[in-house]
């Protein structure tokens, strides 16, 4: 792939991904301490986003993706992970949300579709006060886990206080939502 100069996961041209230009609208002028970016790939989105964060790093289940982010994006830090693994996942959340000082966001771009417990995910978001960003292609007829727009928005909604959704032409999809905060 990089010898021959061709992108077999199509992440790398930014320009032409619709869920990069809803997640640009979605996003205005906000700001967060950290970014979490469970199921980066080869990096090129997370580091695209990377200066809406203090601090970003990036998740993949492919070792061979994150030695390309790594390559790539040298000041970002990358990390393997299974995102279907909950536990690892609670874990990685709580140990990087951990203390925090401000406010803090994990991306979710183009991964939920992959994993069968993908509401315990966006559970686990919401009840650690993250903000969530997340970025998928939905057919008509998805063959992932998430069925259709409609669940998603509806788990989201019950997890998170505010919602926005963004959808394109493309069946693409942006929901940026933020968990009711307590104490405020």
């Amino acid at each position: 792939e990089e010898q021959e100069g061709f992108d077999s996961w199509r992440q790398d041209d930014l320009a032409i991904r619709d869920d990069v230009k809803l997640c640009q609208i979605l996003f205005n002028d906000r700001r967060y301490s950290k970014m979490i970016d469970l199921g980066c790939g080869k990096g090129a989105l997370t580091a695209s986003l990377a200066g809406f964060a203090e601090k970003t790093i990036g998740f993949d289940i492919s070792p061979t993706a994150i030695e390309i982010a790594r390559s790539r994006y040298p000041e970002i830090e990358f990390q393997t992970l299974d995102a279907a693994d909950r536990d690892a996942v609670t874990s990685v959340l709580r140990m990087q949300l951990a203390g925090r000082q401000g406010q803090d966001l994990v991306v979710l771009a183009q991964v939920l579709c992959y994993l069968p417990n993908w509401r315990e995910v966006v559970r686990e978001v919401g009840r650690l006060s993250a903000d969530v960003l997340i970025l998928l292609y939905q057919p008509e007829n998805p063959i992932g886990f998430v069925k259709s727009t409609q669940e998603l928005l509806d788990e989201v909604k019950s997890n998170f206080s505010e919602v926005a959704f963004q959808e394109s032409s493309s069946s693409h999809i942006a929901i940026l939502a933020s968990p009711q905060r307590t104490g405020k």
